[in-house]
């Protein structure tokens, strides 16, 4: 049985720093592929630059709809969840030592 490719998975996805800059220009609204790409990658070819967008589709993480002769593109985080449930006790570990760090650097700043 085939795998799926790690990148039709969120993880895979967000792995590659242009398309993690797509999500985050998609947070304020939806954006045309050519404005996406103007704004991001400008010296990018059109089918390099949508094939980051395909990636993402295909981990679900935007959706396209046609308007006129352009693609509009939108966020769909739902997928994320499943990546921030994963990283979760990540977080709290680097909190918990972080935390730690905090009170060292207290005690060692308090007068003796």
């Amino acid at each position: 049985m085939a795998r799926p490719s790690l990148e039709s998975s969120p993880f895979g996805a967000i792995a590659h720093p242009t398309r993690r800059a797509v999500l985050d220009l998609l947070r304020s609204g939806e954006r045309s592929a050519s404005a996406l790409r103007t704004t991001l990658a400008p010296k990018a070819s059109q089918p390099a630059f949508s094939e980051h967008l395909s990636v993402l589709a295909r981990a679900g993480l935007v959706r396209a709809r046609p308007q006129g002769r352009e693609r509009i593109y939108s966020l769909s985080a739902k997928p994320l969840a499943e990546a921030f449930d994963w990283l979760k006790p990540y977080e709290e570990f680097w909190d918990e030592r972080l935390a730690k760090l905090g009170d060292y650097l207290d005690r060692k700043a308090r007068p003796q």
